[in-house]
């Protein structure tokens, strides 16, 4: 089922509702962490087929979470989100080790076709 299970790190409660549903309706497992310390605990405990990322966290950010994972050699598939369109963010997380970035607010199609090749689907 760890293919199924999806970890989203938001802390919007507005956007994590949204995405939420948009993936439970796809038939996706979703757990939320909506920090970046819940988020790394999250991983420890449970297997995950996927994690979508929020750069901007309270606390810690995104970027300190990604390099936590692969810090830790963990190879989770890793969609970074962010409100912001700089270019410079979709490069940083390519050479973080993110396997996408996907720009917020995003369309149903687009997060659910992003996660399917992903997880090979």
């Amino acid at each position: 089922m760890s293919g199924k299970r999806i970890l989203l790190v938001e802390d919007n409660e507005e956007n994590s509702r949204l995405a939420t549903k948009i993936l439970r309706h796809a038939g996706y497992e979703v757990i939320l962490a909506e920090t970046a310390d819940a988020a790394l605990a999250a991983v420890r405990q449970t297997e995950f087929g996927l994690v979508l990322l929020d750069i901007s966290l309270p606390e810690k950010d995104g970027w300190e979470v990604l390099e936590d994972l692969r810090g830790r050699g963990d190879a989770t598939p890793v969609v970074m989100l962010s409100a912001h369109v700089l270019p410079e963010y979709r490069e940083r997380a390519r050479e973080s080790g993110a396997n996408d970035f996907l720009t917020k607010p995003f369309r149903r199609q687009e997060l659910l076709g992003l996660i399917g090749r992903l997880l090979n689907e």
